[in-house]
């Protein structure tokens, strides 16, 4: 009977938690993004190491570099997506501060307000 080595089911299933977390973030949905980090920390905090005991070293290694290569990817989607936050919340920022002044005046010289009033925004 062949059985999967545990080293290599645990990476396995590291690697799939790993990718669904990316696909939740890439999805918008941090919510499970989160809750698929909850399972991965707990994940690696039942890990017991006698029993992770490879078969032999080729397979240890690939193993851990698929490891590996699933982590980087994780890393480079949630740093992507940190910074397309910082982004937007700048691009909020900045949209704030220039409704607030556009330093606008009208032919008597009078500022006018450029916010504008609820009654002339539309909805589409």
């Amino acid at each position: 009977m062949n059985r999967m080595n545990p080293f290599v089911r645990f990476e396995s299933e590291i690697t799939g938690l790993l990718d669904r977390q990316c696909a939740a973030v890439r999805a918008g949905d941090y919510k499970s993004a989160a809750t698929l980090g909850e399972r991965i920390a707990e994940s690696l905090e039942k890990i017991d190491a006698s029993r992770l005991d490879p078969v032999d070293k080729a397979e240890a290694e690939a193993a851990l570099a698929r490891l590996r290569k699933a982590a980087e990817r994780a890393g480079a989607v949630f740093q992507a997506a940190r910074e397309g936050v910082a982004t937007a919340r700048r691009r909020i920022e900045r949209i704030r501060s220039e409704s607030v002044s556009t330093g606008a005046y009208g032919r008597t010289g009078e500022r006018v307000d450029s916010t504008p009033s609820p009654s002339s925004q539309r909805r589409v």
